[in-house]
């Protein structure tokens, strides 16, 4: 009833100084209903370091869409890095930065470390538009060359810990004679945690009352070959990386990778990624896509508002390490109920 009289009254004041009936009632509506009929629609340009078909890629960006909704225009670039040649990676990021002059977006999105560190820094000196960064495992100051994030650029860090997954892991098998586990990984490790920084010097290290090694693989042969030496000795494995493995130069999809680990090695095998369950992982801490994309949206929204400035969230994932019943059952682990509260049990 008070929008009816509200109208009424802006109507008559139309026909009193002869305003156009069209013109009128458009003023009138727009009097009552302002923020619906003048919202602004942002345009929005996500980068992502992957590809389309990738599952992280394909959850971030649908939850990105969704939480961001029908105010937002959103378009992605795939950069492919998990699959071209680290030669093609430039050309990869000329495109993109093409893409982005054409668009001229009003905020850029930029999913994971590859598109940070190629694009970062020519969005962080020729334009001063928001830049909301998600999926970022290192530090992205070091994607800067005066190690300095822009104040217009703002972002989420993917915080998931080899560290924590071999400390849970170790307190799931305190109980196994071997006491050693593998560490193998397509790509060098950051050195930002003690613990890295001796596997990367000697190799090895003790932690968490078993021996660590640590391998380093240059192409699909050598992570066969790694994978499967002397590998009955240890406990489990870890893969710490196994993304754009090469063979003969072209890139092995990390499900198969992963199989083939899981298959050769006979070993329990535990990850950084929501990939558990029957003949897959037997155990993992992640961050899950979803979840991580509706972050990066909030995030977004909230510096479109000027709630809030240049901050820098971690996003940790899970508290627990999901384990696969189904695979703790073919590798026959077991352990007292009273371990259950630690973990997360999926089939």
């Amino acid at each position: 009833m008070l929008c009816s009289a509200a109208l009424i009254k802006q109507l008559l004041f139309n026909r009193l100084f002869k305003i156009p009936i069209k013109l009128g009632i458009a003023v009138a509506l727009i009097t009552l209903f302002p923020t619906t009929l003048i919202a602004k629609t942002y345009v929005v340009l996500n980068i992502s370091s992957y590809h389309k078909e990738y599952t992280w890629t394909e959850q971030c960006t649908s939850a990105i869409k969704e939480e961001l909704g029908s105010n937002f225009e959103v378009h992605t670039f795939y950069m492919d890095t998990k699959r071209i040649p680290s030669t093609e990676f430039s050309g990869a990021a000329d495109k993109a930065w093409k893409f982005y002059q054409s668009l001229n977006p009003d905020i850029v999105l930029i999913g994971d470390d590859n598109a940070l560190l190629l694009l970062g820094p020519r969005l962080k000196y020729e334009t001063s538009k928001i830049v909301i960064f998600y999926g970022i495992n290192g530090n992205p100051r070091h994607y800067f060359t005066d190690m300095a994030v822009p104040p217009h650029f703002g972002g989420i860090l993917e915080k998931v810990s080899l560290v924590s997954l071999i400390r849970n892991v170790a307190y799931l098998l305190q109980n196994d004679a071997k006491k050693r586990f593998l560490v193998l990984s397509n790509k060098k490790m950051s050195a930002s945690h003690y613990f890295h920084k001796k596997l990367l010097d000697q190799g090895r290290a003790e932690f968490a009352g078993f021996e660590i090694q640590y391998k380093l693989t240059n192409g699909w042969s050598d992570w066969k070959s790694k994978a499967t030496a002397d590998h009955r000795n240890f406990s489990a494995i870890f893969l710490d990386n196994f993304f754009n493995i090469k063979d003969n130069g072209i890139a092995i999809p990390s499900e198969d990778v992963l199989h083939w680990t899981i298959n050769n090695t006979e070993l329990p095998v535990f990850i950084l990624q929501n990939r558990i369950g029957k003949n897959q992982a037997v155990g993992a801490i992640f961050v899950d896509g979803k979840e991580h994309g509706k972050k990066a949206a909030e995030l977004t929204k909230l510096r479109i508002s000027g709630k809030i400035g240049k901050v820098i969230w971690e996003d940790r994932g899970g508290e627990k390490m999901v384990l696969s019943k189904s695979e703790l059952e073919r590798h026959k682990i077991q352990f007292p109920e009273t371990k259950l509260a630690r973990f997360k049990i999926v089939e």
